[in-house]
């Protein structure tokens, strides 16, 4: 169990690696209604019935997510906000913060040294992103197969597992007496 807190950078690294891979891949589906009669052709993927899809990754979510925050930030600064704009915009900030921050977090933990407190938050961070990870996929799978879905598929599993390898690497800094 010394090993893994022995070997944390490197493990961080490859999770790092592993979630650019997931945010590459994809995380939902665009559906539009095309008969099932009718072929989809690429990039579109046939779904369920009568429904094509066409794959969304993580990073056109995210970037589609920050674009219409800034649009009605802008639209916020002239006056031009409306109160129901305004009061969907914090649920919008929230579902973002477990998809993005575990991010944040890995590439920190690979540059910067290691404390008790940042071992905390990194798990409190892995924590939230496997939660809000499932729920997504549930989501996800609702609408597509799962391996159309990959990219989600590949982020809940990285989380989970990042969890679980920052819990046994605190565990083995208690035992070895350099907790505190």
């Amino acid at each position: 169990m010394t090993r893994i807190g022995e070997h944390g950078r490197v493990w961080r690294f490859a999770a790092l690696a592993l979630l650019l891979l997931a945010f590459v891949g994809p995380w939902a589906m665009e559906r539009i209604n095309v008969p099932a009669e009718y072929e989809c052709s690429a990039p579109f993927v046939r779904l369920r019935g009568d429904y094509c899809g066409l794959p969304l990754s993580g990073v056109a979510m995210i970037s589609a997510i920050v674009e219409e925050l800034a649009g009605r930030a802008g639209a916020l600064a002239a006056g031009d906000a409306t109160r129901v704009a305004l009061r969907d915009t914090f649920p919008m900030i929230l579902s973002t913060i477990p998809a993005v921050l575990p991010f944040v977090i890995a590439v920190l933990s690979v540059f910067r040294g290691e404390s008790h407190r940042k071992q905390l938050f990194r798990l409190v961070v892995w924590g939230s992103a496997v939660a809000w990870s499932l729920w997504w996929l549930a989501v996800s799978v609702s609408v597509s197969p799962p391996f159309r879905v990959w990219g989600v598929l590949l982020y809940a599993g990285l989380a989970c597992a990042a969890l679980t390898l920052e819990a046994l690497a605190l565990a083995s800094r208690r035992r070895s007496g350099k907790a505190w």
